[in-house]
């Protein structure tokens, strides 16, 4: 890979055309129109003279993407821009959610758009990474990811649910209610890893029913019968009887910061460092008559169910853990990443640690100040799979 620097420009402010231009001026050199002085210095060029970029913009700036993408286009006309509309947008340090933001990228990575139904028989020997940008109603994501995954491995496979397909850029133009495929060709290399913020409440249980999302029994027994239990709730036929008063005893044994399940492999499968191989998903539900537990999620018979608690101080360890991970595997290698990408979920940031910027400032940290680009998501794609309330973690090489 070329070893010439990557840029980073990020701004936020109310008027679209001054954020931009406020981020576009970080990226170096002048930001002017072609016929204004442009292009004299300023990021590196990739092969052929393109250089690649990519931009997200929050939201609360939605309205004005085209226009954003349009304004781009114009000032650095020789970028071949992808990105997307997210919910929030991390760069750098900087950490904006529920804010009018731009964060930018320019250099010589070799990055090329597509649609990802259309990209699924990604050539190993080519491709380094696949960064996935999904609408949130996307029919075909799994579909989609399986393939990828199948293609690439695991870890070349990440990105996350973004705030809307008709917001996306690059070229072709992308399909509605789909997901665009921002391609890394080699040489560039990438490392992926999957970090959760989550503290073990209770073991592991079997799960032996489950009927439309719906829990029957766990370890042979009623569910809700097991979930009160590993919440330290004494089930008793009153509270069965007064949905309202069992409701307000599972609220208060509930941790601070909020519940989740998780579902594991059956048991005896092996699994990876960390919680990677559990797949995420909120309790949304009771039925005390029928002693059912209702998730948000799809389980099956076989597979384990394990109360967790959502937990900054768990976060951030899990966080560090996978920084140390990825630069003792950039060392062995002996690469040198010049990127990090970062998604993280948008239960997470500052409704998780309580203040913003920590995400950001503990990769900063690890990793120098190598450039940082990301976003909130609605939902995340780590190790090739759609997952929830996790971050994904991504070195480019």
């Amino acid at each position: 890979m070329n070893d010439t620097p990557l840029r980073i420009g990020h701004a936020t402010h109310g008027d679209w055309r001054v954020a931009c231009e406020l981020a576009l001026a970080q990226l170096g050199g002048d930001a002017s129109p072609v016929g204004r002085g442009y292009g004299q210095t300023g990021v590196a060029r990739g092969p052929g003279g393109t250089r690649h970029g990519l931009v997200y913009v929050s939201v609360a700036l939605a309205e004005h993407f085209n226009r954003i993408i349009s304004m781009l286009s114009t000032h650095r006309p020789d970028v071949a821009w992808a990105g997307a509309c997210v919910p929030g947008v991390l760069a750098g340090q900087g950490e904006y959610f529920d804010e009018p933001a731009i964060a930018l990228l320019a250099g010589d990575l070799p990055f090329a758009a597509r649609d990802l139904a259309l990209g699924s028989a990604f050539e190993p020997d080519q491709t380094a990474g696949v960064l996935i940008l999904a609408d949130p109603h996307c029919a075909d994501l799994e579909a989609g990811l399986a393939a990828a995954h199948q293609r690439l491995g695991a870890e070349s496979v990440f990105g996350g649910v973004v705030a809307d397909a008709a917001h996306l850029a690059g070229d072709p133009h992308p399909a509605e209610r789909g997901a665009r495929a921002i391609a890394l060709s080699r040489p560039a290399q990438a490392w992926s890893r999957v970090t959760l913020g989550a503290r073990q409440i209770a073991r592991p249980r079997l799960i032996t029913s489950i009927r439309n999302r719906h829990l029957e029994t766990l370890d042979h027994r009623p569910a809700l019968e097991v979930l009160l239990e590993d919440l330290g709730i004494t089930a008793t036929r009153g509270r069965f009887d007064d949905p309202a008063s069992l409701v307000a005893a599972i609220r208060a044994a509930l941790p601070a910061q909020g519940l989740l399940v998780g579902i594991l492999p059956s048991a005896g499968t092996p699994r990876r460092p960390g919680m990677v191989d559990q797949r995420l998903c909120p309790l949304i539900g009771i039925e005390p008559g029928a002693r059912l537990v209702a998730i948000d999620g799809t389980a099956i018979p076989g597979e384990q169910l394990v109360l967790l608690g959502l937990d900054a101080a768990v976060a951030r360890t899990d966080l560090i853990r996978v920084c140390t991970e990825l630069r003792d595997e950039l060392e062995a290698a002996g690469q040198k990443a010049r990127l990090i990408h970062y998604v993280s979920c948008v239960a997470r940031g500052r409704s998780l640690f309580g203040s913003t910027g920590v995400e950001t400032a503990l990769i900063a940290h690890n990793f120098g100040e190598l450039p940082l680009i990301g976003f909130f998501a609605h939902g995340e794609i780590g190790q090739g799979r759609l997952r929830g309330y996790s971050a994904i973690l991504t070195a480019i090489a």
